[in-house]
């Protein structure tokens, strides 16, 4: 039973086995033919037209492979299928070519042959030799190919199945860019490790288009920055590929280099000239260090620029100037390029500058800080030279913010400022701390201005202008391209500052300065003050003054009414013309700190203290302490000469009308007069001579003549030769001395046609009174005919052989108390008489 069960198993088997023999050749048979299915259909695969043959290794073609997406199925651990069964091709098959694979939605031609594997897929291509030991794949890899980049890549690769580790080492050409690169897997840590050889801008262009950045981004890479030539150090990453969004632009790095560059800020600006520039990226951001900048020869040391969130929608860029320069055009230029509207231009010395930009991409928006700080600098600001001793400036966007800052305009205007400037508004508000301003003409104060708080307010709103409001000093500013205007609206604001305004006394008025260089003032304006030294010829006298003129430190002249003309020239000269001019005797006395001055008049009368010093042109020279002064009027000529304590005075020809008006004595007529003395105000001595002169109308003469025409014994005689055409003096000498306004008469002497006065005495010019003695010698005719007689001449007219009394005048100066002894002597006469008819033999025998 047992022998049979066996037989038959034997039998079966043999059966099968012959069976499965017959079947494998034909099979072996059909492969070496070749073996051609159009489809297949299974629940996870599709293949179309595969073919299978043997040629000492199978050979597998398929048209089409689509493999079908399981659900919660492992992928990864697909993919370490995948990889471990390439150890089996080279074993069981010659050749596999897939046309088409579909799988995850990804298409891929897969071949392999002679050893050498070949995958192409939509974003990628290469080729491998696989070199499998144990667990491991050694894959020599001649040609990499990443579609979307256009990167190339050869080099060798190691996986290692059982430690998780891939790695790969060779070379890289993108956009003809080529370098070195070095990527690995350990686990779930992805490195990947790049430089280069030196590529051009061209190359960079290329490259930089292949990945999808904001344009203004692109522009700053390769056309804003252009270089020689470029070379990249490395650029590295590490990803974690077990994070869902591995690709962070926070884990990759580099630095890059160009040389021989040239960056342009801003399509607007000059390019500025770098030795070199070191691009870093790193945290999504570009870093542009610049070497040894240089922007029109101007050091830019310490400038960078930096692209910030370089992959993200809010990406922006920094761009840093940094500089110590002046800030000229070029500056100004280079900032005008970001609308950055600087009213700056610095002449002299050094600003510390720094300028940050902020662009952002997305949205075109600007921001603009700066820093700027001078020290001992000159700088030109809307039309203004500032000197500028300490100054910081904070700029942001569209307003210039001044800190406390020492500036000064030439020598005089000295203060602290702070404030903004609002670019957009076209206005600035400054206020000024301190501030000091001295104004001097011939090193005398004018304006003297200390330690003010003022209040500016600027407006730069009209391109021709800037103006400028002064809230305290009330005054307003107009600075135009070549010059700049002052106008102060009512000058006794003025006053408190000036000690000449304070002395003036004005009432109001404006003032109007123009200048160009600070050099040169033009003045325009009115003054109304009450005045009483100038009046015109009608004897009102000038209120309104309206001045212009020119005034610097080389020459200076102001016209006043069209008829004064003040100017100076290495001295002060003035010049009057058709003005009186009242002066007092204190007035006179006033001494001047100008060592040296000019004064001229024409047809312009001086009243001193009431008395009218008639002038055809007058001339008073000053040098130092010595004087000249000059009067002409008709033929009349007076000379003051010396120092203010000791003078001289000579007048020559003085007429009667020149006369009457300076001692205000109308009753004088014709006649010649001259005068000399000598001394001071205070003290003066001369001598006063006068030829063919009628006195009338004269009180003190009118009263000694009344007086004496009351005495009968006198009109018994004859007439004393005062009649209604006056008193005819041929010659008249009054020696004097004038002593605190004290008039000593030492010497008085006049030779009339019938009466001869002799006196002394003094007159007090300042109570107006009088105390003199005068001898009167009358009756001329009468005598000059008897003294002829000698023993009737001796008997009537005694000894002298004249007719004669004293007066004694004292009291007041116009109406004074005349005395005399006349009436005595009358009575005595007839006894005079007599005794000389007795005397006369003994005079004759004498």
């Amino acid at each position: 039973m047992v022998k049979k069960i066996t037989s038959n198993i034997f039998k079966i088997f043999a059966s099968f086995f012959i069976a499965s023999l017959l079947l494998m050749s034909i099979f072996y048979l059909f492969l070496k033919e070749g073996i051609q299915i159009d489809y297949i259909k299974l629940p996870l695969i599709q293949i179309e037209k595969l073919y299978l043959k043997y040629d000492k290794k199978l050979i597998l073609k398929i048209d089409r492979l689509n493999i079908k997406k399981e659900k919660k199925k492992n992928r990864k651990k697909d993919i370490e299928n995948f990889i471990k069964s390439f150890k089996y091709l080279p074993k069981f098959f010659q050749e596999v070519n897939i046309k088409n694979i579909d799988f995850l939605n990804y298409h891929v031609t897969f071949l392999y042959t002679d050893k050498i594997y070949f995958i192409d897929t939509d974003k990628y291509q290469f080729s491998a030799k696989l070199k499998i030991k144990d667990s491991k794949i050694f894959a020599h890899i001649p040609q990499f190919f990443y579609k979307d980049f256009g990167f190339f890549a050869d080099g060798n690769a190691i996986f290692d199945l059982k430690r998780g580790f891939f790695s790969f080492k060779g070379k890289y050409n993108i956009s003809d860019i080529k370098g070195d690169i070095k990527t690995s897997l350990i686990k779930n840590r992805l490195l990947f490790f790049i430089d280069s050889d030196y590529f051009t801008n061209d190359n960079l262009k290329d490259i930089t288009e292949k990945f999808t950045l904001n344009k203004e981004i692109k522009n700053w890479i390769y056309k804003y920055i252009v270089a020689k030539k470029y070379k990249l150090k490395y650029l590295k990453a590490d990803f974690d590929i077990n994070k869902k969004n591995f690709y962070d632009p926070n884990k990759i790095e580099g630095i890059a280099y160009a040389n021989n560059a040239y960056i342009r800020f801003n399509p607007k600006a000059k390019r500025v000239k770098c030795e070199k520039i070191e691009i870093k990226f790193k945290n999504d951001s570009l870093y542009f260090k610049l070497f040894n900048p240089k922007y029109q020869n101007k050091n830019l040391k310490g400038s960078y620029v930096v692209i910030k969130n370089l992959t993200k929608p809010n990406s922006y860029i920094d761009i840093v100037i940094k500089t110590k320069t002046p800030v000229d055009n070029e500056i100004k230029n280079l900032l005008l390029a970001y609308d950055i509207k600087l009213p700056i231009i610095q002449k002299k010395g050094f600003t510390n500058a720094l300028v940050k930009i902020r662009v952002i991409f997305k949205t075109g928006d600007l921001d603009v800080k700066g820093y700027f700080s001078t020290k001992d600098s000159q700088i030109y600001i809307s039309g203004i030279d500032l000197g500028v001793k300490n100054a910081v400036l904070n700029l942001h966007n569209n307003s210039l913010i001044i800190k406390n800052s020492f500036i000064n305009i030439d020598d005089f205007i000295k203060t602290k400022a702070f404030g903004e400037i609002f670019f957009d508004k076209k206005i600035a508000k400054i206020t000024l701390n301190d501030l000091n301003l001295n104004l001097k003409f011939n090193e005398n104060p004018i304006l003297d201005i200390k330690n003010l708080k003022e209040y500016m307010y600027i407006d730069f709103k009209n391109s021709k202008y800037t103006k400028i409001d002064l809230k305290n000093l009330n005054s307003k500013i107009k600075i135009y391209p070549d010059k700049i205007s002052i106008f102060i609206k009512d000058i006794k604001n003025l006053e408190k500052f000036s000690t000449p305004l304070k002395k003036a006394d004005i009432k109001n008025g404006n003032l109007k300065i123009e200048t160009k260089d600070y050099k040169i003032f033009n003045v325009e304006g009115i003054i109304k003050k009450d005045n009483k030294i100038l009046a015109d010829k009608k004897g009102n006298f000038i209120k309104i003054f309206n001045f212009k003129g020119t005034i610097s430190k080389k020459e200076t002249k102001i016209f006043i009414n069209k008829k004064i003309v003040f100017k100076y020239i290495n001295f002060l000269q003035i010049y009057i013309n058709d003005y009186d001019i009242y002066l007092k005797k204190d007035q006179i006395k006033q001494k001047t700190n100008q060592n040296r001055f000019y004064v001229y008049g024409k047809n312009a009368n001086i009243i001193i203290n009431g008395h009218k010093m008639l002038s055809e042109k007058f001339s008073l020279k000053k040098e130092k302490k010595d004087f000249v002064f000059q009067n002409i009027y008709k033929n009349s000529n007076i000379k003051i000469f010396g120092k203010s304590e000791d003078f001289e005075i000579s007048a020559k020809n003085l007429n009667d009308r020149f006369i009457k008006s300076f001692f205000n004595i109308y009753g004088i007529e014709g006649g010649k007069y001259f005068l000399k003395a000598k001394g001071n105000i205070e003290n003066l001595k001369g001598k006063a001579w006068f030829y063919n002169a009628n006195l009338k109308d004269l009180a003190l003469i009118n009263n000694i003549m009344a007086f004496l025409n009351t005495v009968p014994a006198l009109v018994t005689f004859s007439d004393p030769g005062y009649s209604t055409k006056g008193f005819k003096v041929k010659k008249g000498e009054i020696d004097f001395r004038l002593k605190d306004s004290i008039l000593n008469i030492d010497s008085l002497k006049f030779i009339g046609k019938s009466m001869n006065v002799e006196g002394i005495g003094e007159i007090d010019l300042k109570k107006n009174t009088i105390n003199m003695k005068l001898k009167l010698q009358t009756l001329k005719k009468v005598t000059d005919i008897i003294k002829k007689i000698p023993i009737a001449g001796y008997i009537l007219l005694g000894k002298e052989g004249k007719i004669s009394t004293v007066l004694k005048i004292e009291g007041d100066l116009v109406k004074p108390k005349i005395s005399t002894k006349l009436p005595q002597e009358t009575i005595k006469a007839p006894v005079n008489i007599i005794k000389r008819t007795l005397e006369l033999p003994f005079k004759i025998f004498k």
